[in-house]
């Protein structure tokens, strides 16, 4: 009586109610224990947790993937991710083009002054939209024993730099201004207190050039770039290279707020440490205060540095501090570096978490391909030519038309290649404290309580 039940065309179906059943046993025994750390906070439950949790450490460490249209609830998904990664004491950086998103980080009730884990001690701000800024001197490099590995850490940093100018700076430069522009760092990277004013005071002539930055050339350790600023520094032929970066480095003063925290000899940021003390950098440049030029600046040159001390990671200690970096509406900072991370950057404990709306939004082929080659992939409501591309990379036939009719916090999530799972998040970023009423526990502070901690971290 029971034979068409092992049907092959029905057999299929009860095999995805079983991966669905099993997300949502996971949803709800993750509620379950947010309820219990709600009426017992002394209790610490955030490892069993990550266990539990069907978006854990083990599944984002090949990186994430997060597709959907305006609506679809990818910054509830961002945001859930975000505060996982926090309450496990994992080191964050969050890029933000329109900072809403920082807005809501600096709510969290785990970034909290009265918090018993203290959170709030390994969070950074750099807010460039407050007056005054916050300090940031991306040229402030970390104290060194001697100058062997002064100019080691130097002949790390400055090729980082130059991608991150390479890339933001309009017109592209040439070979001979990016040769000008990376002897030129060098240099300032010399001095003590080396700052952006710095690079831009000593692209002028020679009779023009200041008595501390004579006694600079005549005095760098390197006998090769000391030759360099004798002898090819000042000729006819560098002029040109030196007048185009001068006024292409001078424009970035234009805009006072930036000036100020671009003159700063000190920063806030310490890239020597976000690793090591697993720290929370929040970069708040949105682009209708700054423009979009210099919020795709600041945040290449965080990122770019960010590599660049990920790569001179021991492996030891990249197991011991995993970084996860949330770049939302990724396209606004998408370059080929972020690809060169994509692909190695898994090796030193540093994992992306990605989030577009469709599908080859003001990238390249080679950029969308590497999104897709991410481990993890959330995808929710999208349009019908997205949705058949996903179709295929999520492996299930006729999904389209299931992604075509997603509602707000529903996802389809595919891990390598494991079978895809459904997956719904809430509609807003709150927890139910019981099933049966209508009370609803945010994790959000109130105002009052995020100005404390905003007046702390200045």
């Amino acid at each position: 009586m029971l034979w068409f039940l092992f049907c092959p065309r029905i057999f299929p179906i009860y095999y995805r109610l079983l991966s669905l059943s099993y997300v949502g046993i996971l949803q709800s025994a993750n509620r379950t224990l947010q309820a219990i750390e709600v009426f017992l906070p002394f209790l610490s439950l955030h490892f069993l947790k990550q266990l539990l949790s069907p978006i854990g450490y083990r599944v984002r460490r090949g990186h994430c993937h997060i597709l959907g249209k305006t609506g679809a609830g990818k910054s509830v998904v961002l945001e859930q991710l975000i505060w996982n990664d926090i309450e496990n004491g994992y080191g964050v950086a969050v890029f933000d083009p329109h900072g809403q998103l920082i807005e809501k980080i600096l709510h969290f009730k785990l970034l909290g002054i009265s918090h018993p884990r203290q959170h709030f001690k390994r969070v950074v701000l750099l807010d460039f939209e407050s007056d005054p800024p916050s300090a940031f001197n991306f040229l402030k490099i970390p104290p060194s024993k001697n100058n062997e590995q002064k100019s080691q850490i130097i002949s790390a940093i400055t090729p980082f730099l130059i991608e991150a100018f390479q890339i933001t700076l309009k017109p592209e430069m040439s070979d001979s201004m990016r040769h000008t522009l990376f002897k030129v760092l060098q240099a300032v990277l010399h001095l003590p207190k080396p700052c952006l004013m710095d690079v831009v005071q000593l692209l002028v002539r020679r009779d023009q050039l200041t008595t501390p930055y004579q006694q600079l050339l005549t005095a760098l350790p390197n006998p090769m770039l000391r030759h360099y600023f004798q002898k090819h520094y000042f000729s006819n032929t560098t002029e040109r290279s030196k007048e185009a970066l001068y006024s292409r480095l001078s424009s970035l003063f234009a805009h006072q707020q930036l000036e100020e925290s671009l003159r700063s000899t000190d920063s806030i940021l310490d890239f020597s440490k976000v690793f090591s003390q697993s720290q929370i950098v929040l970069i708040k440049a949105s682009q209708g205060r700054l423009g979009e030029e210099l919020s795709r600046l600041i945040g290449t040159l965080v990122h770019q540095l960010l590599l660049g001390f990920c790569f001179r990671r021991h492996p030891q200690e990249a197991l011991c501090h995993p970084f996860f970096i949330h770049m939302d509406e990724c396209h606004n900072f998408m370059n080929l570096k972020i690809v060169k991370g994509i692909a190695e950057a898994r090796k030193f404990g540093m994992f992306y978490t990605l989030v577009r709306q469709r599908l080859g939004q003001e990238m390249t082929k080679e950029e969308d391909k590497a999104l897709r080659d991410c481990n993890l992939h959330i995808v929710g409501k999208t349009n019908y030519e997205d949705a058949k591309v996903m179709a295929k990379e999520l492996g299930v036939k006729h999904l389209e038309r299931r992604l075509l009719h997603l509602r707000t916090g529903q996802f389809f999530m595919r891990q390598g290649e494991r079978r895809c799972q459904f997956i719904a998040f809430p509609k807003t970023f709150a927890m139910p404290v019981n099933q049966v009423g209508k009370k609803r526990h945010r994790k959000y502070m109130l105002n009052k309580e995020c100005q404390k901690l905003q007046q702390r971290l200045k």
